[in-house]
């Protein structure tokens, strides 16, 4: 099975309520549709997330996301690098850590391999302010990424960067959404 992200803007912030029933939602659809929702990281104002199905095709993981409610225009992103684990990349230095994304718009499509490269430029600057690079997924046109990492907080992973050549336009931490507990039926 493969990672498929989809990210999704909301016009009003979500409310403990309606997140909980999304999140149900998710986990109940991506089942029938033979996905599964891995995990959904929000952004502070509860506007914008970002969830990741694994599914065979792209077609199974938006099936799976339309029966969810999900916005049928929602952006849908395509992995392109799940970053190996660096020298830090113990349970003990994970400690403390929160979720955080990194965004970058082009007016050109980057290429995905010196992308790669960029991401690890600074192996001690990554170790330094405690960085874990995630995956990176990029639009279909190449011309927008999104850096998912675990960092103490989204300064760290600015000045981890702040030498890089690829310039992040936005940095956030994000809170991750958990998965229902088991047996807690559908929607």
């Amino acid at each position: 099975m493969a990672d498929f992200y989809t990210e999704q803007v909301f016009a009003a912030p979500l409310t403990t309520v309606a997140e909980r029933l999304l999140v149900k939602k998710l986990d109940f659809c991506a089942r029938g549709y033979s996905a599964r929702w891995r995990e959904g990281l929000v952004d502070r104002e509860r506007q914008r997330m970002v969830c990741r199905f694994e599914a065979d095709d792209l077609r199974a993981a938006r099936a799976a996301a339309l029966c969810s409610g999900l916005d049928p225009d929602a952006t849908w992103l395509s992995p392109v690098h799940r970053a190996a684990a660096t020298a830090s990349g113990n349970s003990e230095a994970a400690v403390g850590l929160v979720d955080v994304i990194a965004e970058c718009r082009q007016d050109v499509p980057v290429d995905a391999a010196s992308l790669m490269a960029e991401q690890h430029a600074c192996v001690w600057c990554l170790e330094t302010f405690r960085v874990h690079p995630g995956p990176l997924v990029m639009s279909a046109d190449g011309r927008r990424v999104l850096a998912l990492f675990r960092a103490p907080d989204a300064e760290a992973v600015r000045m981890a960067y702040r030498h890089a050549s690829l310039a992040f336009d936005r940095v956030v931490a994000l809170r991750r959404i958990e998965h229902p507990a088991p047996g807690s039926g559908g929607p």
